[in-house]
């Protein structure tokens, strides 16, 4: 099983906002985002796993919500999602800024 923590914490992936990176761009010029995933040092499904939750679904809130989004509020439904990947054996990082059931 990969113990090793990802480098982007849960609540920076959540924070992002990818219109303030770059001067002179705002968010109605932000078509999308996108979550890559640099895979050359992961060898299984599990090392997979373990670096996209639960910081993929934080990512995908940033695409689809305007900014100024809520970390508290978001803490408690990403921590509703625990139990579901645990029943589907998902890998994920139980990491310390959520309270996990």
């Amino acid at each position: 099983m990969y113990k090793r923590q990802g480098y982007v914490s849960v609540r920076a992936a959540y924070e992002w906002e990818p219109a303030t990176l770059l001067a002179g761009v705002g968010e109605a010029d932000v078509l999308g985002v996108e979550a890559a995933l640099w895979s050359e040092t992961l060898t299984a499904i599990d090392d997979i796993e373990i670096m996209l939750f639960p910081r993929l679904p934080g990512v995908a809130e940033v695409g689809w919500s305007a900014a100024g989004r809520d970390w508290d509020g978001y803490r408690v439904r990403l921590s509703a999602h625990g139990a579901r990947w645990e029943h589907m054996e998902v890998n994920f990082f139980r990491s310390a800024e959520i309270e996990w059931p």
